[in-house]
């Protein structure tokens, strides 16, 4: 009887190492399509525009054809080719995994508006503490002479492009982004135990970014989008947070160019004392449930094994080297 039981406990480990491999392994192909089409469109805009600067004749020192300005450049060149790859990739995604969209915006059951406000607003405690630690390790790095690039977010100053700018932020990439993380990723990996599920789908969202900025705030934020989205049973509700969060970022960095230092004191003091209250609120009233999702159970696979294999499958690893790869070029770029 013994050997029996420890035969279907050995099956049962490699079942599951083999299924979640797979799982994962699904995700990961969804993300290798989202960037590396992300990036082969923005490559080829840029070629496309320089073949033209040639042709047409343009300011050398931009590369950019007569009459394009930095702020339509930086539209076509930057966010265009995100979002026409997150369209590819959530329709990727429903071939993949065979599951409308549908599956993960209708409410299955009742959420308290309490719950959502105080996730939006604990996103900004979120934010400064993955601030701190961004400063610290950024800190350590400089100190060897290394200079961490970072991404450009920079505000349009033309009008049509503004409303581009801030459409994308703060409502095209919440929105797509919740569909393919919290909709898909995470909810095709709850079969494996949600709290494995939360931290693979806050890994990879960290990584989505490929930037060193941007690495431990996504998976901070990561953590409480996943959070509300496995409490409502909906994306809805980490859509809704999620906007809040570039939101106020996007205020943030709006008031920062005013070069009113009264402003920008009053702003930053408001900031941060709602951002610490909400997010110590969150974990005061909804932190036990968090914990008993970590509690996940273990009779199989513990949650670092089911953690570790989500990543070794072939096509995590590849997303992996991806990922280093585009770290490792911006890195040498900006220093060389």
């Amino acid at each position: 009887m013994a050997e029996n039981l420890n035969e279907n406990a050995c099956y049962g480990k490699k079942f599951l190492k083999k299924d979640i491999k797979n799982t994962a392994g699904k995700c990961a192909v969804i993300l290798l399509i989202l960037s590396v089409l992300t990036y082969f469109l923005g490559s080829l805009i840029i070629r496309i525009l320089k073949i033209r600067s040639s042709l047409l004749g343009s300011n050398s020192t931009t590369g950019m054809i007569s009459g394009l300005s930095n702020d339509a450049y930086n539209f076509w060149v930057g966010y265009f080719p995100c979002i026409a790859a997150d369209v590819v990739a959530i329709i990727a995604c429903f071939f993949i995994f065979r599951k409308g969209i549908n599956n993960y915006i209708s409410f299955k059951k009742e959420v308290p508006s309490d719950f959502i406000v105080s996730g939006a607003f604990a996103s900004i405690g979120v934010g400064i503490i993955s601030s701190i630690i961004f400063l610290i390790y950024s800190i350590i790095i400089n100190s060897h002479g290394i200079e961490i690039p970072s991404p450009d977010f920079s505000i349009p100053k033309e009008t049509i492009y503004l409303i581009l700018f801030f459409s994308y932020t703060c409502i095209i990439a919440p929105v797509f982004e919740e569909i393919i993380f919290r909709g898909y990723i995470l909810n095709n990996m709850r079969k494996y135990g949600d709290f494995t599920a939360i931290i693979v789908t806050s890994i990879f969202f960290s990584m989505f970014h490929f930037n060193l900025v941007q690495l431990v705030n996504p998976i901070l934020m990561g953590i409480i989008l996943a959070f509300v989205a496995v409490k409502s049973e909906s994306i809805v509700p980490s859509i809704i947070v999620h906007m809040f969060n570039n939101i106020m970022a996007m205020i943030t960095t709006l008031i920062s160019t005013t070069n009113s230092q009264n402003i920008l004191l009053i702003w930053s003091s408001i900031y941060y004392i709602c951002g610490v209250s909400a997010l110590l609120y969150f974990l005061f009233k909804y932190g036990k449930e968090l914990i008993d999702i970590c509690k996940e159970k273990n009779e199989v696979l513990k949650v670092r094994n089911k953690i570790f294999y989500s990543f070794t499958n072939k096509w995590s690893l590849m997303y992996l080297v991806f990922y280093l790869f585009i770290i490792l070029v911006t890195m040498v770029a900006k220093n060389s």
